[in-house]
């Protein structure tokens, strides 16, 4: 689901003060122009140029046929080809294995998008710079430039179809990148509680969904053991959050997860799950996924359990969501065994007469 909610300790402190390390030049960034695919073999689909002029949104996805992860992003892959290959999508996956071992992965894992070889590593240097885990991939808008980069999945779908739609705001997103560092610069002083606190709402107004800021940014109420001052901050960011449901679910999640109990705000992740529940019209997985965890807050098992079900019929390859479903059946189950009543002794027989 979300993003673990663990109070930052020291180890924390010094992980996010390194947090976006300086990039070596020749690094692929946000609005760079993308290099053109130079494959040495195209195993699956014609061969496609980034220069070719046709103005069409690209995925290009990086690859190797031993990764588990890298063989469910082939699913990720093929949704987004299928939904949006009309509308002006090409997704190409690239490996730098040999083509034994492609065609291998491919027969296991059937798809339909565009996948190429790059034996030389000329394409995966161009694009991998300073990137060590794999699946990565990257989203090119029609004006061939990089706006997306990251592990295939339910963001890189959305950014996919705000850059088909028109909607997507490169400048908005490169604000966000920037008021990143700026926190991340903060909290190299964490003694600054003010301007973590400062740093960490700009970021939030740029970017409410942002759990880096939000994470930091409730660190400083705790810091500062200000619960009230917490409950009414997430009151009024819940009220202000409305029509998002994406703010609404993260938080109610972590509202409801919390170690320390004394920072949990059952009642307000109650409506906030429910309206994000709403606003996505039951067809959202995670969204669902976070009602059923505060249904299982609240101990209303049964509806905890069929919420998750419905996020399991959305996405079955979910573990998470069918471990969550599991444990709440279970305990659903023994509740009923507690709850069952004790066998009535049996009525004694009257005495017989003489």
């Amino acid at each position: 689901m979300w993003t673990s909610w663990a109070l930052p300790c020291c180890a924390a402190l010094a992980l996010a003060a390194s947090a976006l390390p300086a990039r070596a030049a020749d690094e692929l960034s946000l609005g760079d122009e993308a290099p053109e695919l130079e494959c040495t073999n195209w195993v699956r689909g014609a061969e496609l140029k980034l220069g070719d002029g046709s103005g069409r949104v690209r995925v290009i996805e990086f690859f190797n046929t031993f990764d588990a992860d890298c063989a469910k992003a082939v699913k990720v892959l093929e949704d987004v080809q299928k939904e949006y290959g009309a509308q002006g999508l090409d997704v190409v996956s690239i490996s730098t294995q040999g083509p034994t071992a492609v065609k291998e992965f491919l027969d296991a894992h059937a798809g339909t998008f565009r996948v190429a070889l790059d034996e030389y590593d000329n394409t995966n240097a161009a694009y991998m710079k300073g990137v060590f885990k794999l699946p990565h991939a990257f989203v090119v808008d029609r004006g061939r430039r990089v706006v997306w980069a990251g592990e295939p999945g339910d963001e890189m779908k959305k950014i996919v179809g705000k850059v088909l739609g028109g909607t997507f705001d490169l400048d908005a997103v490169l604000r966000v990148q920037k008021l990143t560092t700026e926190l991340v610069r903060k909290l190299q002083k964490t003694s600054d509680h003010d301007g973590i606190a400062k740093a960490a709402d700009d970021l939030l107004a740029a970017e409410p969904s942002n759990d880096f800021a939000l994470n930091w940014r409730i660190w400083i109420f705790e810091q500062k053991n200000d619960v009230a001052g917490y409950r009414a901050w997430i009151r009024d960011r819940m009220a202000a959050a409305k029509d998002d449901a994406d703010v609404l679910s993260r938080v109610a999640w972590r509202l409801v997860t919390r170690g320390d109990f004394q920072w949990r705000e059952v009642e307000v992740a109650l409506d906030a799950s429910r309206r994000a529940v709403e606003l996505t019209q039951e067809k959202d997985a995670d969204k669902l996924d976070t009602l059923a965890r505060v249904w299982f807050e609240l101990g209303m098992l049964e509806n905890a359990v069929e919420t998750e079900k419905k996020a399991v019929a959305l996405d079955a390859d979910d573990e998470d969501y069918k471990g969550r479903l599991t444990h709440y059946e279970a305990c659903l189950e023994l509740r009923k065994k507690v709850e069952k009543p004790a066998p009535k002794p049996p009525t004694p027989k009257p005495p017989k007469k003489r």
